[in-house]
């Protein structure tokens, strides 16, 4: 159950996000600050999650609460949806950011308690394998769902009756959100022995811990470094470089096709060791893809500038897949047993506020440096020639980046007090992380030449009688045969 609500209300975020609600909001004809404020209002939703602490006081099941407010957040999707195909005009965009703020902000109320929810279903020592799946699952129905949304976008381009594609999409979004609320509802909820306390005293109270301390700061962080960047990729792609809008979402979707190929990997290499050792190879990976950016104008385009996008890209996306996952399964892992839900609420509320700011703080710095630029390097001029050698060259959106890799440092280094039980050494990880890999591609290779596993009845009875005679007191198999000749 848990594993296909993440496959329907990913898919669901294909239909009402990203992409398809920028060009409604575009085809509406809405500001800039609309569009700040639509892009601000799912980040800074994650604090409604305090008040899914107060809301579990009263309900007294994370199941309800989870189920109660996913439908109160996704159904006006399906208004919005029925008001674009029966009517027209400005006001809808004041709907728009109407139903994406209720959307957002209930359904931050419902990912606090699904969040503690998954604290005590998911096995500890599972988490990797699940969530990795999961992730998994949920990618791909992602990225087929923005090929086709795409697609239907640019076959009906100019077309008057455009809001009609938008209103469908929103009704499929609707309908997803509610097939996803009714699959929440039909799953197990393990009992809540002690329920949290709604006071701000409470919600402090992890940091009064300097291992969860810890924990937090890193996040915090690492969510305004990553924010820092992550979303102007696409507007450094048109604005600075000038690629087509097709390139742009092949290239994003190729990072997010080696993400969904990591994930497996990075979810066996968690529980074999720990989550900070895959967060202490991937945040160093992530920080030379948002640094290696600066390169693509040396200083202008140049030949190589589109390979190096395709092998950021990639390192981007595997590195993703493995802090995506270790990021959400450390906390569920450090969380306080019977005082998860106030934890990692904190530490949700905490990430938000860095997180949301940080694309705020990110246009200024360009908009700072937009007519200014930093050039490291040789210059050598002479009578029949002149040449300039650079090492650094940074302009415009450059300079964000640069800022993102350096607090991206300083959470690294944060991370390095971090305790998640035993700590690894660095060279036994790169070792372990070798050893992985070897035998993952052993395992590849020597699939076709696998047989199949052929047991007879007679060695099935003899391994059994075997173990029974090891087991005198305690029988582990019934008579091999009943009357009718088969095994029992």
């Amino acid at each position: 159950m848990v594993l296909s609500d993440g496959i329907v209300s990913q898919s669901m975020s294909g239909f009402s996000g990203g992409p398809v609600l920028i060009a409604f909001a575009l085809l509406l004809g809405a500001s800039g600050f609309q569009l700040g404020l639509l892009a601000c209002i799912p980040v800074f939703a994650n604090l409604f999650q305090l008040f899914s602490v107060w809301f579990l006081n009263k309900i007294k099941s994370r199941r309800k609460v989870c189920v109660i407010f996913s439908f109160l957040g996704r159904f006006p999707l399906l208004i919005l949806g029925f008001a674009c195909l029966f009517s027209e005009g400005s006001w809808l965009i004041y709907l728009l950011i109407g139903v994406m703020f209720v959307h957002n902000f209930v359904g931050a109320i419902s990912g606090g308690s699904w969040t503690s929810w998954m604290h005590d279903l998911i096995p500890s020592d599972q988490l990797g394998r699940f969530f990795s799946n999961r992730i998994r699952w949920a990618q791909a129905f992602a990225v087929a769902v923005s090929f086709f949304t795409g697609f239907v976008l640019d076959h009906f381009a100019g077309h008057e009756k455009m809001r009609f594609v938008f209103g469908c999409f929103f009704l499929v979004a609707g309908g997803l959100g509610l097939l996803s609320t009714f699959l929440l509802s039909q799953t197990h909820e393990p009992t809540m022995k002690e329920f949290p306390v709604f006071s701000f005293k409470e919600l402090t109270r992890p940091f009064a811990n300097e291992n969860l301390r810890t924990l937090i700061g890193f996040t915090v962080l690492w969510n305004l470094a990553s924010n820092f960047a992550t979303p102007f990729f696409s507007v450094y792609l048109l604005s600075q470089l000038h690629y087509p809008v097709s390139t742009v979402i092949g290239l994003t979707v190729l990072a997010q096709l080696v993400t969904i190929l990591s994930l497996g990997f990075w979810g066996k290499y968690s529980d074999t060791l720990n989550n900070k050792a895959v967060l202490r190879i991937c945040v160093p990976l992530y920080m030379l893809s948002v640094l290696a950016w600066t390169y693509t104008t040396f200083p202008a385009k140049h030949f190589f500038t589109l390979p190096l996008l395709v092998v950021i890209h990639i390192l981007i996306g595997i590195a993703n897949g493995g802090i995506s996952l270790a990021v959400g399964n450390i906390g569920l892992k450090l969380a306080p047993k019977g005082k998860g839900s106030v934890f990692l609420i904190s530490m949700n509320m905490s990430n938000s506020i860095f997180a949301g700011f940080g694309p705020l703080l990110s246009g200024m710095v360009s908009g700072y440096f937009t007519l200014k630029d930093l050039s490291i390097g040789f210059n050598y001029s002479g009578p029949d020639m002149k040449e300039a050698i650079h090492f650094i060259s940074l302009q415009s959106w450059d300079f964000p980046f640069v800022f993102s890799v350096i607090l991206g440092v300083i959470s690294f280094r944060i991370l390095a007090n971090l305790k998640e039980g035993i700590e690894i050494e660095k060279e036994s990880l790169w070792r372990n992380l070798k050893n992985q890999l070897v035998g993952d591609l052993k395992n590849i290779s020597n699939f076709r030449q696998r047989k199949p596993l052929s047991l007879s009845k007679t060695k099935v009875y003899s391994a059994l009688k075997k173990l029974d005679n090891n087991n005198d007191d305690d029988h582990i198999y019934s008579s091999p045969k009943d009357s009718s000749g088969s095994f029992s």
